[in-house]
């Protein structure tokens, strides 16, 4: 009887673990998250079902006469951003370079958060200052940008090869990346992956006519909301 029993629980637990393995590989089957065929030079990546975002930063970055100037290492990295030393010429301890696919037609997927408060009201300017290496120095260029949760915009630049803060929107063909207003208080502002290879030291928000692009100014003070 005590032999019995033991086979009927034995095969009960195979029955459950054969059920199990069944129903999760069904799942995995029908998540809604799209693979991607990663470049050359990159895994395998799988686009995740909900994008998640970088941990959001417990402080503002503070304008102070009209500049405001952030380290991108200051969010910590996530999915397929790299933290990378390789190429010279970066402020800061790194950069982050994009490592997963190219994501052309889907923003939203690795946020990095940059929160800001602002003093004056008016126009500013946005600069990366960015390196990227691809054979054609009209693609593979770019990253995803927004504020305060508005369009996602493609932002590019078109030299190839070396750091650079040329910086400019997709829009009517390659406008100046220019927020035409921004009131004073706090904003985010999000960078959101697009190209393979884009690589990002600092970010630079800032007033036209002010030195915002000058490599030598320290990142922002980063004051509790």
């Amino acid at each position: 009887m005590r032999l019995r029993n033991k086979i009927t629980g034995l095969s009960l637990l195979i029955l459950l673990i054969g059920l199990f393995a069944l129903g999760w590989s069904r799942a995995q089957a029908a998540r809604p998250g799209n693979s991607i065929t990663a470049p050359a030079g990159a895994s395998l990546y799988y686009l995740p079902t909900i994008a998640r975002q970088g941990v959001p930063l417990n402080c503002l970055f503070v304008e102070q006469n009209g500049i405001v100037v952030m380290e991108v290492e200051a969010n910590p990295p996530l999915e397929a951003w790299m933290v990378e030393r390789a190429v010279p010429g970066y402020t800061g301890n790194s950069y982050y370079t994009w490592r997963g696919p190219n994501l052309f037609g889907i923003p939203g997927v690795a946020i990095l958060r940059y929160p800001v408060r602002l003093t004056q009201a008016g126009s500013y300017l946005l600069r990366l200052h960015n390196y990227h290496d691809f054979p054609n120095p009209s693609e593979e260029n770019d990253v995803w940008a927004r504020m305060d949760g508005g369009p996602w915009i493609k932002v590019f630049s078109s030299l190839r090869g070396e750091w650079t803060w040329r910086t400019a929107f997709d829009i009517n063909g390659g406008a100046d990346a220019i927020y035409e207003y921004l009131g004073t208080g706090d904003h985010v502002l999000e960078l959101s992956a697009r190209s393979y290879g884009f690589s990002i030291d600092r970010i630079a928000l800032f007033r036209p006519g002010t030195d915002g692009e000058n490599l030598g100014l320290p990142q922002s003070a980063c004051v509790l909301p």
